[in-house]
């Protein structure tokens, strides 16, 4: 008998998390890397994330960090309706950077599967003035031409 009693109360504490989740939010991105390719240093790039509320609940934005004083983020929207969408724009100031880079935002939602996202930017940053023996490169490209004195 005790055993009937302890299944039926596991059987129901599941349905009630199933249940509890049914009405949820589910944060969905679209990419959770950004890639923006080849920047000068001292350039700021620029990349936007799109994510929706796939669930069925308000999904709500509760915060949004950044991993270093040289990338900011903002968000369209704190809270996103069941089945809309909102937007992410995370900048990097690459003054003083040179190399491949990657920053990364740490998102932080009511979503209960999804309570933090972390989303990745990465870029290359090009020196603005290169001196190597063989001249000074500027960082000024027109095609396939580069300025620089020899």
């Amino acid at each position: 008998m005790s055993m009937r009693i302890a299944c039926l109360i596991l059987i129901s504490a599941g349905m009630s998390v199933v249940f509890a989740q049914a009405g949820a939010p589910s944060i969905v991105f679209d990419a959770g890397v950004g890639n923006l390719g080849r920047l000068t240093q001292g350039e700021t790039g620029r990349y936007v994330f799109t994510f929706s509320n796939k669930g069925n609940g308000l999904l709500e934005i509760l915060s949004v960090e950044t991993t270093c004083g040289c990338t900011i983020a903002g968000l369209s929207a704190k809270k996103i309706p069941a089945g809309k969408s909102a937007r992410l724009e995370a900048k990097i100031n690459t003054a003083g950077m040179t190399g491949s880079v990657e920053k990364h935002v740490l998102v932080k939602t009511n979503d209960p599967r999804h309570r933090e996202v972390e989303l990745t930017v990465q870029a290359v940053v090009e020196p603005e003035i290169e001196m190597s023996d063989y001249g000074i490169f500027f960082g000024i490209t027109f095609g396939a031409l580069s300025l620089a004195l020899m």
